[in-house]
């Protein structure tokens, strides 16, 4: 079974998503970005699978969400979500991680001059120099310790055997 199982299924999904980000200028809806199956997906995963086929009666009362105009679908997700914040904030929980993992939203944010890379390995996020005399940068609990680079002992592995040469 698919995260959408019917073409109604994903009407509501993308009316949902579109209606919590509709897009603009720079940035596409969530649906333009590809995001609905993988929010399904994971809204399923996480909050059980009947979890949209509720969500989709509550906001279906007074004809087919999907089918509404977009004032209308604001009105009955913002009642929706004072009667019952946590469906809205678990949708908005999902809806977010797929939105900004999305290569077309990612590419939105790097045309503002952001950074934005696709993840922090193997270059990075961009850092200033850790500053061990900062009382703000220095570690305040009591778990390991700071050693500046030039302190830093190597280890012997004499110790191991042939432990190198089995891992290599």
């Amino acid at each position: 079974m698919s995260a959408i199982d019917t073409t109604d299924d994903a009407a509501f999904v993308a009316a949902l998503i579109d209606t919590m980000i509709p897009g603009d200028g720079d940035f596409p809806s969530a649906s333009e970005a590809g995001v609905a199956a993988l929010v399904a997906a994971r809204a399923k995963e996480m909050h059980g699978p009947a979890f949209l086929a509720g969500l989709r009666e509550a906001l279906d009362r007074g004809g087919p969400f999907a089918d509404a105009e977009e004032a209308e679908r604001v009105a009955r997700l913002a009642a929706h979500e004072r009667a019952k914040p946590a469906d809205v904030q678990a949708v908005c929980v999902v809806l977010y991680l797929s939105y900004y993992g999305a290569a077309s939203v990612k590419a939105a944010i790097r045309r503002m001059g952001l950074q934005y890379p696709d993840a922090p390995q193997p270059d990075g996020y961009r850092m200033s120099a850790f500053n061990a005399q900062d009382p703000l940068e220095a570690p305040t609990h009591r778990r390991g310790h700071f050693v500046a680079t030039d302190a830093v002992m190597r280890v012997s592995t004499d110790g191991l055997g042939d432990l190198r040469e089995r891992v290599g």
